[in-house]
């Protein structure tokens, strides 16, 4: 691909636009020679990284992002990560406050401990089917973030992972995912739907807790554990479906749910749901699985 490049298009990629430093990316990976020595051009620095109005990019050839490498970089707006890219380190970019969009490669695999904790205006983040590991309170604190798609390959959310993450309306979880660990998704106070699949085994302490946006829970057939104070506060809560694959629930699960109206259950799991809500359990519509 050697088609000459217009002034205005290398002009803007000099200045740093976000979409078109994207634009010259894709055409140095499908061969373009022009566009490969624009982005060695800017790759300036010392350490290969360039910045420009506050997007970087890291140049093609790393594996490895270091632990807290770029850890309170109040200069990053934008990240263009390198192809081939397998791993970001722990606190990698922690703290990087006005960080709002990061671009993945179809290549990474992990990403550590609170590589992101704290990036409140991150408002998006697109996961490439590679990524197999998120670690524990790596997005924590991402205020802004709306939306989260998961790739179906992932197979491991670390503790606290999207706690506080206020802004998020919706996950969907992906197929591989056996255990929500604790407070994964805690205090996400705009969450209003979770997608749950079968194969998911067991959900850990609190982690929907203070998720006061969400209306209806339907867990799915594979359950087998819920643990202490996972839907605690969650006091929009209308109604819940319980799997009849479910064999514990933990103490706490469903206090300071004031709106919960309706259960759906299996009866061998009544007796234990009687002594969780007491009281409050008369009042509940009951639909009654004979399993």
């Amino acid at each position: 691909m050697n088609e000459e490049l217009s002034e205005i298009l290398i002009q803007s990629a000099m200045n740093g636009d976000f979409k078109t430093l994207l634009q010259i990316k894709e055409l140095s990976r499908n061969g373009s020679v022009q566009a490969t020595a624009i982005l060695k051009e800017l790759c300036c620095l010392e350490n290969g990284e360039c910045i420009r109005n506050g997007t970087m990019i890291l140049p093609d050839g790393r594996l490895i992002i270091s632990d807290q490498e770029f850890q309170n970089r109040t200069d990053l707006v934008n990240v263009i990560f390198p192809d081939n890219l397998q791993q970001i380190g722990k606190m990698a970019f922690d703290s990087c406050f006005n960080l709002e969009r990061v671009i993945f490669p179809d290549t990474l695999q992990n990403i550590g401990d609170w590589a992101f904790f704290n990036c409140e205006k991150i408002t998006d983040i697109s996961f490439p089917l590679s990524l197999r590991s998120i670690g524990e309170e790596t997005f924590k604190c991402c205020e802004s973030l709306t939306t989260l798609e998961l790739p179906n390959n992932l197979q491991n959310i670390g503790k606290q992972a999207f706690n506080e993450c206020t802004a998020l309306v919706s996950v969907n979880l992906p197929n591989n995912i056996q255990t929500i660990e604790d407070e994964t998704f805690a205090n996400c106070s705009s969450l209003s739907e979770v997608v749950f699949k079968e194969g998911l085994l067991s959900i850990k302490r609190s982690a929907f807790r203070g998720c006061s946006a969400l209306t209806e829970i339907v867990l799915p057939n594979t359950l087998t554990d819920i643990g202490s104070g996972v839907f605690l506060n969650c006091n929009e809560l209308i109604e819940i479906v319980l799997p009849d694959s479910l064999i514990s629930i933990g103490n706490g699960t469903f206090n300071g749910c004031t709106g919960l109206k309706k259960i759906t259950y299996s009866r061998k799991m009544e007796p234990r749901l009687k002594e969780i809500f007491g009281g409050d359990w008369y009042s509940l519509e009951k639909i009654v699985r004979d399993a």
